[in-house]
């Protein structure tokens, strides 16, 4: 007598258990490109920003200029910490923001340059609308562009200078109004690319003026108006940043690591940092610096180093710019894959754009400074007619002597410093704890930073993935069981 078999034929078990499988697995294996996707297309921008700038008094107020490509390029501002951001408009299109910086003496004034054409744009309402101005560019020559923009704080009032491709440093005196060309000293090569012109890192240090070039170090004595190399560095030796730290200036090059000098003259490697490294940024507080590089982030006190975290593991990519709010407070990086990455202690550790949280923004007010003339001083009539006199005269001639803002600060005679913007409240930290694998650097100790929460596998999530994993083998037995069938076999 035949009996009919009512079990389903091997061929069709095979398909269902393969579907099965592969419901359960692919998921696994897609999740961190969906993941990836969902990321990038939730950037501010699909162009990686290449220049960043912190309000001098605030740690909250954030600005960063993109690149321009794949996408137009754009100029984004924060008053959160990063958490949102604003697009500027009306800019022209195929630009380079190269260069991004806020006044020191005004945080409500930005200015943003371009590396592409050599345009120079400024904002004074805290970067909600920007207007070019027009006189920068008349100074320069054909393909040159901005690298580098620096803020620099003279008495009461607040100089600019503006690093070129081609053309040396280029400084104002009325904030981006009027331009003169600073490059006396920085050779000229005909025919030839401008490396000693070609500026990437302006800073003061003590009362002279430091400028990194692709031709080493170059400095400007005070009450001079010429450059002079620093001889320490070999031409062509491109110097990427510039960095004051304990009274050291710190230079970061491009694929030799970093040095730096008490005193100018006499210059030293930096102990314990990769001296194979391109340095792109330097920030510094109190207590530590942080180093911005092409293969990862690095903290230290400039002679013990550690690898900065990102997320709370290691992390290796590509960074651009950095910088960082009052005392080191509040460091971030623009970066090639995650937009901006943020510290809040100190740059020991960082978070990609989208974990952090908001930060309270300070009032965009000009930054209280002490006068040379006491506030309760009455007006003299024969010192206001000098003053009128020397308004008058070119401002190039030395930075002590701007009196047009000195002027300017006596006028305001109601409003009296206001602490919030001199005194920005920041995050007190709390004691570090030791790192899981028993090491902390010498240089850590000490020192405040906040409590630093590693990921951490709940029993919840520890049943589900054991559940996954039974599923998963159950799968694969019934499949081996299926193929091996006495009616396959028989066939």
């Amino acid at each position: 007598m035949n009996h009919r078999d009512r079990r389903l034929p091997a061929t069709v078990l095979r398909w269902v258990l393969a579907w099965l499988l592969a419901a359960v697995l692919l998921p696994v294996g897609a999740a961190p490109l969906l993941a990836q996707d969902e990321a990038a297309s939730g950037f501010p921008s699909e162009n990686a920003p290449i220049s960043i700038s912190v309000a001098p008094n605030d740690g909250a107020r954030i600005t960063v200029g993109t690149i321009n490509a794949p996408g137009d390029s754009g100029v984004f501002t924060s008053q959160d910490g990063g958490v949102t951001w604003v697009q500027a408009r009306g800019f022209p299109s195929g630009l380079s923001f190269a260069a991004v910086e806020h006044d020191v003496v005004d945080p409500a004034i930005i200015y943003v340059g371009d590396a592409a054409q050599g345009l120079l744009f400024r904002s004074q309402d805290g970067g909600t609308s920007f207007v070019e101005l027009t006189s920068f560019q008349d100074w320069l020559s054909v393909d040159s562009g901005v690298g580098v923009l620096y803020s620099q704080e003279a008495t009461g009032f607040s100089v600019l200078h503006a690093g070129t491709r081609s053309d040396g440093v280029l400084t104002s005196y009325d904030n981006g109004e009027s331009w003169i060309i600073n490059a006396i000293g920085l050779p000229l090569e005909p025919g030839e690319a401008q490396t000693a012109r070609r500026v990437r890192a302006i800073r003061m240090f003590g009362d002279d003026l430091y400028i990194g070039t692709h031709d080493g170090v170059y400095r400007q004595p005070a009450g001079s108006d010429a450059w002079e190399r620093v001889p320490f560095f070999e031409p062509g030796e491109v110097i990427r940043t510039l960095a004051i730290y304990r009274d050291r200036l710190y230079a970061g090059l491009v694929g030799a690591g970093m040095f730096r000098t008490a005193d100018g003259d006499a210059w030293e490697r930096v102990p314990d940092f990769p001296d194979i490294a391109t340095v792109f940024g330097l920030t510094a507080s109190d207590q530590l610096m942080t180093a911005a590089t092409g293969v990862g982030i690095w903290t230290g006190n400039g002679d013990q180093w550690l690898k900065s975290q990102v997320d709370g593991g290691n992390w290796s990519e590509q960074s651009w710019s950095m910088d960082a709010g009052p005392n080191g407070q509040n460091v971030y990086i623009a970066t090639d894959t995650d937009w901006v990455v943020r510290s809040v202690d100190l740059g020991f550790s960082f978070e990609t754009w989208g974990s952090y949280t908001e930060l309270a923004p300070q009032p965009l007010l000009p930054i209280s400074r002490p006068i040379a003339v006491p506030v309760e001083a009455e007006p003299d009539p024969a010192p206001e007619e000098a003053s009128d006199q020397e308004v008058d005269q070119t401002p190039a001639e030395t930075e002590a002597e701007a009196p047009a803002p000195a002027a300017e600060s006596e006028t305001p005679a109601e409003p009296t410093p206001v602490p919030d913007a001199a005194e920005p409240v920041v995050p007190q930290p709390t004691p570090l704890p030791v790192a899981p694998s028993g090491f902390q650097p010498t240089f850590l100790s000490g020192l405040d930073l906040p409590d630093v929460e590693l990921p951490f596998l709940g029993s919840v999530s520890l049943l589900v993935f054991a559940a996954a994993v039974i599923l998963v083998l159950l799968i694969i037995v019934g499949i081996v069981s299926v193929f091996r069938s006495p009616e396959d076999d028989g066939e």
